[in-house]
């Protein structure tokens, strides 16, 4: 047997202290993320929100390892913008994942889901809806959105028919709980008439419409000054090439936000010309060419991720890659204020995020949009107006502060 002298029994002592010592040092938590976007139902050409805010949070993980030093585990899921696939999957991620910051996407999942989310799971949550519903710092206290609501860009809209004398509005829409509940309220609030106009006409279409022939007649019927429109991409198309069939001037339309598309032009060219809408979000080229840090960014990101479904470039890859941002900002603030490591009780963690979430000010997060402050859960309130000018989207004007009711 071979005898074990005192120098190596203390060498192995020391090796077994600093084995000791690696997983301690090593052994950082990661830190669970749930989203639940829309990746096959009627809102899916816009699903690139949901996919920029995952690719965001890995750029995260591969470029500084994750927040200080703590990777970022990912779980993306399709909703389908169908209310009970996007509770049943609430209730999954919840579960199994056990996130401490959370997308959702609808505006009626987002509603039914506003009670776990703020009394009972209490977990920081940003709505790809904006609707004004899920908007109460104190009510509902975990609930956030990005930008002006629905309801602010509608009057924002009205606002604008009015400085240029209209009188008849109408409001064109899809029979989706984003497109309906928004519209409703503007309208019962008496917004419309204390401008000093009247609502001669409301449409409704399902969602994904093929023809609106019938629609655009009843509002050309209706003789509108201005018409609001509220869908996406899968209702614009069709909405703008029936009513220039009809010979309905687009000039007369004004859009929410999530139709501002390369679709329009694409599929509709100069035939749109005239065709406004609203823009909260720059598109990626539109920062590349301003130098702005999240074009850089996203550049670099999709320059290591050749041939994946990353290579988009339209605003709402911006918005979902800021909506990373935003969360990352507030996660890694939390950390810092508990000494470098999360806390362990899952709740206290959340409550951190939440705390830190509400209490940016002022923030720049490089994507040329206006400062970023969270103490009224929307983070900004003010849009631009786009227009289809020679087949192309371009800018009419500046950023507009969004007046709220």
């Amino acid at each position: 047997m071979r005898r074990i002298t005192w120098s190596t029994f203390a060498l192995m002592l020391a090796i077994l202290a600093v084995a000791a010592t690696v997983p301690a040092q090593q052994a950082k938590v990661p830190i669970p993320i749930g989203i639940i976007g829309d990746l096959s139902g009627p809102t899916s050409g816009l699903s690139e929100m949901a996919y920029a805010s995952r690719d965001y949070f890995n750029y995260v993980n591969e470029k500084k390892g994750g927040v200080l030093g703590h990777e970022l585990d990912v779980l993306l899921v399709d909703g389908a913008e169908v209310i009970p696939i996007e509770v049943s999957n609430y209730k999954r991620i919840l579960t199994r994942h056990v996130p401490v910051f959370l997308y959702i996407w609808s505006t009626g999942g987002s509603k039914a889901l506003r009670d776990p989310v703020n009394r009972v799971d209490r977990i920081p949550m940003i709505a790809e809806s904006i609707s004004e519903e899920l908007v109460d710092p104190k009510a509902l206290p975990f609930s956030f959105v990005i930008g002006p609501t629905y309801e602010d860009q509608i009057r924002l809209a009205l606002e604008t028919f009015k400085k240029q004398g209209g009188k008849r509005v109408a409001i064109a829409r899809v029979n989706l709980d984003w497109g309906v509940s928004p519209t409703d309220r503007v309208i019962k609030e008496g917004t419309i008439q204390k401008l000093g106009m009247e609502l001669v006409e409301t449409v409704t279409w399902p969602a994904r419409p093929t023809d609106l022939t019938s629609e655009v007649l009843r509002l050309k019927q209706a003789n509108a000054d201005f018409i609001w429109l509220m869908d996406s991409v899968e209702g614009v198309v069709p909405f703008l090439r029936d009513a220039v069939k009809a010979g309905l001037d687009p000039a007369k339309v004004i859009g929410i936000h999530w139709t501002r598309h390369p679709a329009v032009e694409a599929q509709l060219g100069k035939t749109a010309d005239g065709y406004r809408t609203l823009e909260i979000f720059p598109d990626v080229d539109t920062l590349v060419r301003g130098g702005h840090p999240v074009g850089k960014e996203i550049d670099e990101y999709q320059a290591a991720h050749k041939g994946r479904r990353g290579q988009l470039r339209t605003w709402y890859y911006v918005r979902g890659w800021v909506k990373g941002k935003l969360a990352v900002e507030a996660i890694e603030r939390a950390i810092k204020k508990s000494g470098g490591t999360p806390p362990k009780d899952v709740m206290a963690f959340r409550k951190a995020i939440r705390d830190e979430f509400e209490g940016i000010q002022g923030l720049d997060v490089g994507a040329a949009l206006p400062s970023i402050n969270y103490k009224d859960h929307k983070g900004f309130v003010a849009a631009r107006l786009v227009a289809v000018k020679d087949g192309k989207w371009q800018y009419a004007s500046d950023w507009i502060q969004v007046g709220t009711k």
